[in-house]
C-alpha cells in the first residue's frame, strides 16, 4: 500500500499502538476462511491474514503487528471452526482487536507474552480439554477435576496443574 493510499483511507487507531486499523479494508472482508490462502489466486482470508491486511501489512498469517501468542492461537481457534458463517462472526471481533498487540522488545514485552503464555495455557486446561473429555463419560471425573484448579497465572500454578493434567492426557490417550 502506498503512503498516498493510507493517508487518503479512513483508519482507527488501535488502543495498543500506534498501528492503524484501515477500515476501507476491514470493509472488504466479507467471510473468514479456514487456512491458508494465496492472494494471486483468491480474495479469501483467514483472521491472521485478515488482520496484516487491514494494518497494511505484507500478506502473511503471521502479521508482525500482532503478538505471536495471540496469532497462534487465533489460528487454531480459526482453523477448528469449520461453519464459515460461525467463525465469521466469532473471529472478526479478535480481527480488530488483535492488531497492535505485538509488544517491542524488552522485559516489559516479556512479561506481557509470560501472562498471555500462561492466560492460553490455562483456557486450554481448564476450558478446552475438559469439553472434549466431557465426550466420553468415563473422562467425566478427568473433566471435573481440570475445571476445579486455580486459574493457571504462574509457574505455581502451572506446576500444580501438572499432575491432574497429565492423569487426564493419560486417561484419555488409554480411552
Amino acid at each position: 500500500m502506498s503512503d498516498a493510499t493510507k493517508s487518503t483511507n479512513p483508519t482507527l487507531q488501535t488502543p495498543h499502538s500506534s498501528v492503524r486499523i484501515d477500515l476501507s479494508r476491514l470493509a472488504e472482508i466479507g467471510i473468514l476462511a479456514n487456512g491458508g490462502h494465496d492472494p494471486e489466486v483468491e480474495k479469501a482470508f483467514c483472521a491472521m491474514e485478515a488482520a496484516a491486511y487491514i494494518a497494511g501489512e505484507p500478506w502473511s498469517d503471521h502479521p508482525q503487528c500482532v503478538c505471536p501468542i495471540i496469532t497462534t492461537t487465533a489460528i487454531l481457534l480459526n482453523d477448528a471452526i469449520k461453519d464459515t458463517a460461525l467463525r465469521t462472526e466469532l473471529m472478526m471481533p479478535v480481527v480488530k482487536a488483535c492488531v497492535g498487540t505485538r509488544l517491542p522488545f524488552g522485559e516489559a514485552s516479556d512479561d506481557a507474552l509470560l501472562a498471555r503464555m500462561y492466560m492460553v495455557t490455562d483456557w486450554h486446561v481448564r476450558v478446552r480439554a475438559p469439553a472434549f473429555l466431557r465426550l466420553v463419560p468415563s473422562l467425566v471425573p478427568h473433566a471435573e477435576a481440570l475445571e476445579k484448579l486455580a486459574p493457571i497465572t504462574d509457574k505455581a500454578t502451572l506446576d500444580a496443574a501438572d499432575g491432574i493434567a497429565s492423569a487426564a492426557r493419560s486417561a484419555a490417550r488409554s480411552a
